[in-house]
C-alpha cells in the first residue's frame, strides 16, 4: 500500500513539475489525479467508519482485506462507496491512453470492490463483468471469469458452465494465442468445487468430456 501512494505521490509531482509552464492539458491531469485520490481516500475512509473492525484494517493500511470483509457485512449502505472503488478509471488511463479499468486487474482493490458490490447485492455488477467478458481486453476477460467464480450464484455459474464450450484460442496482440475460456472456467470452477474432474496427481484434469460428465452431475447448481 506505501508503494502505491508513493508512486500516486510522484505521479502528481512529475505533472506539477511539466505543468508549471501552463500547459492546459497538463494542468488538467494534475487536477483530476488530486480530485481521484480525495475521492478514493473518502471511500475507504466512508467504509472503514461503519465498523470498528473494517476501521482497525484501514489504519494498519490492510485496505485490500477491508474490501473483502466489507463484502461479508451484508451492509448495503457500503454500496455507493464501493463503487467509486470499483470505477476508478486509476493513474493509467489519466496519465496515458490506457483504458484497462483497474477492475479489470485481478487482485486489485478495485477488482475486489467490484466483487463485495455483487455480494452485496447491487445488480449492475453482473452485465458489467459479462460485458468485460465479452470485450476485446484480455486482462478484462481473465478477470472476468474469475469474478464469475468469486460472485458465485446460479447466473454465475450459468455463465461458468456456458464458457466450457468456449474452446476457441484467443489470439493474443504480442505472445503466443491465450489459452481458450473454457480452460479459464475449468481452473475457476475446480478452485470451488472439490468434486470437479482432477488427475490422478491432484492436478485439473482439463479433458472436456470429463468436464461435460461433471457439470451434468451438477446441473443443481444453475437451476
Amino acid at each position: 500500500m506505501k508503494k502505491k501512494i508513493l508512486l500516486f505521490l510522484a505521479a502528481v509531482l512529475l505533472l506539477a513539475c511539466t505543468a508549471s509552464a501552463q500547459d492546459p492539458e497538463q494542468l488538467r491531469k494534475m487536477n483530476e489525479l488530486q480530485e481521484r485520490g480525495q475521492k478514493i481516500t473518502e471511500a475507504y475512509d466512508a467504509i472503514a467508519n461503519t465498523s470498528p473492525s473494517l476501521k482497525v484494517l484501514n489504519e494498519r493500511g490492510e485496505r485490500s482485506q477491508m474490501v473483502i470483509e466489507a463484502a461479508k457485512t451484508g451492509d448495503r449502505a457500503l454500496i455507493p462507496h464501493l463503487r467509486v472503488l470499483a470505477d476508478d478509471k486509476g493513474p493509467a488511463a489519466i496519465l496515458s491512453s490506457n483504458k484497462t479499468l483497474p477492475r479489470s486487474l485481478i487482485g486489485t482493490d478495485s477488482y475486489l470492490a467490484h466483487i463485495a458490490l455483487a455480494k452485496l447485492g447491487d445488480p449492475s455488477v453482473l452485465p458489467e463483468v459479462l460485458a468485460e467478458l465479452e470485450g476485446a481486453d484480455d486482462m478484462a476477460q481473465e478477470a472476468a471469469v474469475a469474478k464469475l467464480g468469486q460472485i458465485g450464484g446460479k447466473e454465475a455459474y450459468q455463465k461458468l458452465f456456458q464458457l466450457l464450450d468456449d474452446t476457441s484460442t484467443r489470439p493474443h496482440a504480442i505472445d503466443n494465442p491465450l489459452r481458450p475460456k473454457s480452460q479459464q472456467a475449468m481452473g475457476v470452477l475446480s478452485q470451488l468445487f472439490s468434486d470437479s474432474p482432477q488427475m490422478p496427481n491432484g492436478m485439473t484434469n482439463y479433458d472436456p468430456a470429463a468436464w461435460k460428465t461433471w457439470a451434468a452431475r451438477n446441473k443443481h447448481l444453475i437451476e
